[in-house]
């Protein structure tokens, strides 16, 4: 998500974040309204790797589409990329490689629009969107990603295509028919742009320290550990939490404290096991090294 002048931009990949964690687009969104107060993680080499092989497998794509002696229209680094698209759209290029797609609150850049047959805005063709993945197999998410490209599109080409496709890690390309996701799409979407028409950067969200939180991971769980949340304690399940909770232990210095044996809906084993667990990481705190102790395999496992 971006600030133009006085209007709030969003991409695609803003509602794959809210998608999968609302509490990350909310941060997303307190960064950009306050500069500086946050921190956010440093990229993995991990992650740097999947990005550098995604770009790979990209450029596999575009070069192996050139090499079938496709016409491609490279745009990616185009100045006025908006505009360039627009008249590559409007010559019918057969390939529009890094297309910029823009409308309302939306922008983003389409891995390929490949020119199909029927009427449009410019002429007897028209455009669906084509994304590469490096997943094996397809993702839900990748349906909410390829419709809100679609979207962008029909608003352009003034028709909304049949079809959108991925290219797969492994080289094999899926069809998706847009409207078997659409609905589910626009609530999605909906969704997402009442959370930031609402936003209140005193309203922070509940976290929880067994979900993922991206690149404020690490800010999430400093929040975590100093409100001693339970949530914090490793290989804690949800539901065990509920059952603490249940019966006055809502910390995890309130469990390393406690003189029970065992609680409603634990088994004994489980219940000392998470205790010693808070023992632990409470004696850790402080220390280079953590505090650690053998302990026999759980019940409930």
């Amino acid at each position: 998500m971006q600030r133009f002048h006085e209007q709030w931009l969003y991409s695609p990949s803003d509602l794959i974040k809210f998608l999968e964690n609302e509490a990350v687009t909310w941060f997303d969104r307190y960064d950009k309204e306050r500069l500086g107060e946050l921190v956010a993680d440093e990229t993995s080499a991990e992650d740097r790797l999947i990005q550098t092989t995604g770009e790979k497998h990209e450029n596999e794509v575009l070069t192996q589409l050139t090499s079938e002696g496709r016409d491609v229209a490279d745009l990616k680094g185009a100045t006025e990329a908006f505009e360039s698209t627009m008249r590559a759209m409007s010559a019918g290029r057969e390939i529009i490689y890094q297309a910029r797609l823009e409308h309302g609150d939306f922008v983003g850049y389409a891995d390929f629009l490949v020119r199909v047959e029927g009427a449009s805005e410019f002429g007897p063709w028209h455009y669906e969107v084509w994304d590469t993945k490096l997943a094996q197999s397809l993702k839900p998410y990748f349906a909410i990603q390829l419709c809100c490209y679609t979207e962008l599109l029909e608003a352009i080409q003034r028709r909304r295509p049949e079809h959108a496709g991925i290219v797969l890690g492994n080289g094999s390309r899926e069809r998706l028919k847009i409207d078997d996701y659409f609905f589910y799409y626009c609530a999605v979407k909906r969704a997402f742009l009442m959370q930031q028409q609402m936003f209140d950067p005193k309203q922070q969200p509940k976290l929880d320290g067994l979900a993922d939180y991206g690149r404020w991971n690490g800010h999430v769980h400093r929040i975590l550990d100093a409100r001693g949340d339970l949530s914090v304690i490793a290989n804690i399940r949800t539901s065990q939490i509920e059952k603490l909770r249940a019966t006055g232990i809502i910390t995890i210095d309130g469990l390393a404290a406690s003189d029970l044996q065992t609680i409603p809906g634990i088994e004994p084993a489980t219940f000392v096991r998470l205790r010693s667990q808070a023992r632990l990481q409470i004696g850790s705190r402080g220390e280079v090294t953590p505090r650690y102790e053998l302990v026999p395999v759980d019940p409930e496992r």
